[in-house]
């Protein structure tokens, strides 16, 4: 146990993970069925997480955490319905871990009116929220238009006056939201700055500094293109690299392409190859569709239920507004281990 405690400490997944799996084969206790289920979510192995649970039942039903787990995992996998049942179960014993979850899901299921009650309940019991969870509430508010981002943003400060992890999420909120002009949001981003140490969220840089570090990033960034280009890295992994959204990453260049008459002008597009020969999709009651090719499509003109982009696991959809109107669609996730092996793309 002192080992597994040790690699706890460093962060060590490689080897954590083979070593709880060995305890709990010894032990079958709740204790080592903790940490395995924990290795195994932490690592990214969200449906060995799940497969595990599901396989000792006894096991979880004697622990909090590993219920958590078990939603947590239901909802990784897609699986929203069963993961929302065990709701209740997780907020008998953290309401907050149960209130991220409840958020997820609703996001996940395009369900805005439950994130626009979801706000208005933070708001009201705003006094037993931490200052960071009124921020991503706020974050919430502007996404579906709600008017309590304000005044969920200036609770969040004024309790959280001496976070800089508090006042920079209440700086970047403000700017998410358009109203980064007002005085109170420069000042959240000052103060953030006096009080971020060397490891702080903020961290002032010289003109000197900068320029020292422009050669290795730009360097970076064409090692990261050219690896794009060749189909070593994925879309997913680019945009990360180089500090931008996966949307912009592939949308841009196509709308910009749309303003330049010359066509030797015009950037390339990364999209999957058009060589394949089309399918007959007679009788298909199931589609598959990575998120790129769902912005290739809407950039193309054909209906596509691009809002679906905004959940982050697999998911259903209306029937009537899927492409080829089949009865399923389900959104690939592309947060999934990558094997980096060349010609993938």
């Amino acid at each position: 146990m002192a080992l597994i405690e040790t690699l706890e400490q460093q962060e060590d997944k490689a080897r954590l993970l083979p070593a709880t799996a060995r305890v709990f084969a010894m032990t079958k206790d709740v204790k080592a069925a903790e940490r395995y289920a924990s290795a195994l979510y932490d690592s990214g192995d969200v449906v060995g997480c799940l497969d595990f649970l599901q396989s000792v039942p006894e096991i979880v039903s004697q622990s909090p955490k590993l219920e958590s787990l078990m939603a947590w995992s239901l909802y990784g996998c897609g699986e929203f319905a069963a993961s929302r049942a065990l709701l209740p179960a997780v907020g008998q014993h953290d309401p907050r871990n149960a209130r991220m979850l409840s958020t997820n899901l609703a996001i996940s299921s395009g369900d805005w009116e439950s994130i626009q009650l979801s706000v208005e309940n933070d708001w009201i019991n705003r006094d037993d929220r931490r200052p960071i969870d009124l921020v991503a509430a706020a974050k919430l508010a502007i996404q579906v238009g709600s008017s309590r981002s304000k005044d969920l943003l200036r609770e969040a400060v004024s309790r959280g006056s001496d976070d800089p992890e508090v006042l920079l999420g209440a700086y970047v909120c403000a700017t998410e939201g358009g109203f980064e002009d007002s005085g109170d949001a420069f000042s959240w981003l000052s103060r953030a700055a006096e009080l971020s140490g060397p490891d702080g969220p903020v961290q002032k840089i010289t003109l000197e500094q900068i320029k020292e570090r422009q050669p290795d990033w730009a360097r970076h960034e064409r090692d990261v293109s050219e690896a794009y280009i060749h189909s070593e890295m994925p879309a997913f992994l680019v945009a990360k690299s180089l500090n931008r959204s996966q949307i912009s990453l592939l949308t841009l260049a196509a709308l910009t392409n749309r303003e330049e008459l010359d066509a030797r002008r015009r950037s390339w597009i990364p999209a999957f190859t058009g060589a394949r020969a089309p399918d007959d999709l007679t009788g298909v009651s199931s589609v598959a569709i990575d998120v790129s090719a769902l912005l290739n499509l809407e950039l193309l003109g054909i209906p596509t239920t691009l809002a679906t982009t905004r959940a982050p696991h697999r998911r259903y959809v209306n029937p009537g507004q899927v492409i080829y109107r089949v009865s399923t669609t389900h959104l690939i996730y592309s947060r999934l281990p990558w094997a980096g092996r060349r010609g993938r793309g």
